[in-house]
């Protein structure tokens, strides 16, 4: 009697490409860090808009004379990534760089050939899988978990940093 193999899943693995200070500095030079509390009303509209709940609590957004940077998570398969969502003061992607990766594979989704299909995209931009951003073959869920956080980091720097958006903001020590 022949006994099918059992293949495991492969352990996650965290692989760590950049830090947060790193990715920051690279993206937009010197920067100071600043906590952004969402207020109810901006929440309710940045939720509308992005047809998703946004996760609690406050944001950290990096912010220079060039633009802004925010570290976002989405989950890819089944773990989170973080990476770093930059843009310019017209709200327009500059840059999107993988910072930590926690599937056995997948992580092609942070390479070049991917992100750099978001340079230039704005809030006005669709941002969707299939739609104006290609999937990587083999990375289909981390391809749309960084699309979704792309297109929530421009939705909380327009609901803080867009014409005429006021929110409560504290400059960390």
């Amino acid at each position: 009697m022949a006994v099918a193999p059992v293949l495991a899943k492969p352990r996650p693995v965290e692989r760590v490409y950049l830090t947060r200070e790193a990715a920051v500095r690279e993206a937009l030079g010197p920067a100071r860090e600043m906590m952004l509390r969402i207020p109810t009303e901006a929440r309710r509209r940045a939720e509308k808009r992005l047809r998703r709940r946004l996760p609690a609590g406050e944001v950290t957004v990096a912010v220079s004379p060039s633009g802004y940077a925010v570290v976002v998570e989405e989950i890819g398969q089944e773990k989170p990534m973080t990476f770093l969502v930059a843009a310019d003061r017209d709200l327009r992607v500059t840059a999107v760089r993988l910072l930590v990766y926690r599937e056995p594979y997948g992580e092609q989704a942070g390479e070049p050939r991917f992100t750099r299909q978001f340079l230039g995209k704005g809030t006005t931009d669709r941002l969707e899988i299939h739609r104006d951003i290609d999937a990587v073959s083999g990375a289909t869920f981390s391809s749309a978990g960084i699309t979704q956080g792309v297109k929530r980091a421009l939705v909380v720097l327009d609901e803080r940093f867009g014409a005429g958006r006021t929110m409560y903001v504290r400059t960390s020590a």
